[in-house]
This record gives structure tokens, C-alpha cells and sequence, in this order.
């Protein structure tokens, strides 16, 4: 009966609907979906408003935990996965995603953060050449999470250093941030402006190769502002769409391989559309980033722990999909898209 299991039990639902649809193009027996749900207290007070009291000592759990037993359990499970890529019979088929809400992706991203940033580093090959990104497992998405924009620095820095990437290029880490995020807009802003009180200072330059321009960060406020607060390192904003959410399987199929290649076409100001929701890169970003920093309309994600919306789910089920998937069936909707002038 909790709320949250039953919103992940949807998601894989949603998947394995999915995956058996594609399956029959492509000509593969579908692919099993696994779920496993990792559960930490998060909430140590259920009193409503004062729960919030204990942000800052939850937070602090967060990062002790995956710093230590969930960091464990990802490896883990990672190394599950590239032990069935190194199967020739497997085929590079079995993939992982990991999506973590609130105090949650505070641990995820505790445990991933080092791993990402050494991976993005190695995309160079010996002849300097650059490559696609890899990531942790397939796709890390965390929703709303209580990490700040400094501790993101290096990630952004990297990925807007480069102004484009390969049509290969898959996305392999996310963070939807709600509008209408009061605990991170509010608690955790506040907490993190009385830690920094009395620190110095300073201006930070960086390169935007989409921009063509050298930006300046101020220090003060990339520490006190979460990832999704700060809108330098916002690369997309999505809102709804006004269509209504398909639910015929084989029209989700399709819709997919329109989405699966409206992603491999990214454009500038570019408008991708998803079941019920439209996913608009900003000027900041690079077609294909690997990295999206996702502003979220509140008629998508209304609060800090709502993923009620269906809208939402099917746009995470589809973002995990093209993370993962391979479609074959995708040169008639190239087509498509070439003669609507996109």
C-alpha cells in the first residue's frame, strides 16, 4: 500500500508493455524487466511540518549512506550487468537505470558522482578523438535532489565544454527538478546559506562552447541553489502537452521511435515530444547532452516527493527506454521527420 512502491510498480509495468511491443520489430524475445527498490529512512519524523525540521540530518544520512552500503549495492548491480555484456550470447542486451527521488538521489548521486566524472573523462580515444559518454549502468535519473549546484560543477563544466556529440550519443544521467520544489527552493537554500555565511567568495569563469562564450559563475550562489535551481546548468524545460496520453500499445510503439529519433536529430531550441509531455533544450546545451538538467512544469511534478502524474511516468519510462534501446525499426520515421522540415 505505500505510495511509492505502487508508483514503481507502475513504471514497470509500463516498461515491460513496452519492451514486449518492441520486441516484435526487432525480433528478439523481450527483454524481462527487474525491479529492485532500495528503502532507507528518509522520513525519521511523520509529523507534517516538522518533519521538514530534520532536513539538514537527513540529509546529512544521505551521504553517509552512499558513501558507504548503497554504493555497494550499485556496484553490484552494475557489475551484474557487465558480466551479461561479456556473454556473446547476450548481446549487450541486459541494461540498468537507477532512479532516485529526493534524499534518495542524494545518495545515488554520492555514489555515482567520482565514477561519472572519470568515465566522461575517458570518452578521448588514444588519437585525442572525442567519443560518446558512458555513464553508470545505462541511466542515473534523480528527482529533485537535494544536491547543490557546486557539487554538480565539474559534470556541467565538462559536458558544456563540448558543443555537440554523436548521434550515438545516449543520455546517462538526469535530474528533473520541479518548479514548484519548496524544500529544495527553500529549506535547503536557507540551510545552505547559513553554512556558507562566513566563506569567501569568488567568481567562477568557465567555457560555453554553445554560447561561444566565457560565462561567469558566482560562487555564492552555485553553493546556496540546487542543481535544478540554477539556471546556468538547466539544459532543457518540460512542460505538458496539451495531446492526450496515448494508451494503445501499438500507437506507444510508434510514438517512441518518433521520440527515439527526434533525439538523434536534435536541433537548437529543439522540441521533442513524449506521451502527454514536450521535453525543449535551451540555449545552454548541446544537441544530445548526456547530462540533462531538466526544469519540470508543475503541472508535471507539483512538490518535492509527487510523481502521481502519468504524464511524468510515461516520460521517464520513455527517457529510460532511449537510454537502453536499440530500435531497428527507425528509418521510416527518418523519413517522417525530414519532410515536416525537422
Amino acid at each position: 500500500g505505500d505510495e511509492n512502491i505502487e508508483t514503481f510498480r507502475s513504471l514497470l509495468l509500463r516498461l515491460t508493455e513496452l519492451e514486449n511491443q518492441l520486441s516484435i520489430d526487432n525480433q528478439e524475445p523481450a527483454r524481462q524487466v527487474v525491479g529492485v527498490y532500495l528503502g532507507w529512512r528518509g522520513r525519521s519524523v511523520s509529523t507534517p511540518v516538522i518533519d521538514n525540521l530534520t532536513f539538514w540530518g537527513r540529509q546529512k544520512a544521505a551521504r553517509k549512506i552512499g558513501d558507504n552500503s548503497l554504493g555497494e549495492i550499485l556496484s553490484r548491480l552494475e557489475r551484474i550487468k557487465l558480466d551479461k555484456d561479456n556473454n556473446p550470447l547476450n548481446k549487450n542486451r541486459t541494461k540498468l537505470a537507477i532512479i532516485g527521488n529526493g534524499l534518495g538521489g542524494t545518495a545515488i548521486y554520492q555514489s555515482v558522482a567520482p565514477i561519472l566524472k572519470n568515465r566522461f573523462l575517458k570518452t578521448a580515444d588514444p588519437e585525442s578523438k572525442q567519443g560518446d559518454v558512458t555513464g553508470f549502468g545505462d541511466l542515473v535519473l534523480l528527482i529533485n535532489p537535494t544536491i547543490t549546484a557546486l557539487q554538480f560543477s565539474s559534470l556541467s563544466d565538462m559536458a558544456t565544454a563540448r558543443s555537440s556529440y554523436f548521434s550515438s550519443q545516449r543520455p546517462v544521467f538526469t535530474v528533473l527538478a520541479s518548479e514548484t520544489d519548496y524544500i529544495n527552493k527553500m529549506f535547503f537554500s536557507f540551510g545552505r546559506r547559513m553554512c556558507g555565511f562566513f566563506e569567501e567568495k569568488r567568481e567562477i569563469k568557465r567555457w560555453n562552447s554553445m554560447m561561444r562564450k566565457n560565462e561567469i559563475i558566482d560562487e555564492s550562489t552555485i553553493n546556496t541553489n540546487a542543481v535544478g535551481d540554477f539556471a546556468p546548468y538547466e539544459t532543457h524545460y518540460l512542460h505538458i502537452n496539451q495531446n492526450s496520453v496515448i494508451t494503445d500499445q501499438n500507437q506507444l510503439k510508434e510514438n517512441f521511435y518518433k521520440i527515439y529519433q527526434s533525439w538523434i536529430l536534435d536541433y537548437p531550441r529543439s522540441q521533442i515530444e513524449f506521451n502527454g509531455s514536450v521535453l525543449e533544450r535551451t540555449n545552454y546545451s548541446a544537441g544530445r547532452n548526456p547530462y540533462l538538467v531538466v526544469q519540470v512544469n508543475r503541472d508535471l511534478i507539483n512538490s518535492h516527493d509527487d510523481l502521481s502524474n502519468e504524464r511524468t511516468l510515461e516520460f521517464i519510462k520513455e527517457l529510460i527506454m532511449i537510454s537502453s534501446h536499440n530500435p531497428k525499426n527507425t528509418k521510416k520515421v527518418y523519413y517522417d521527420l525530414n519532410t515536416s522540415g525537422r
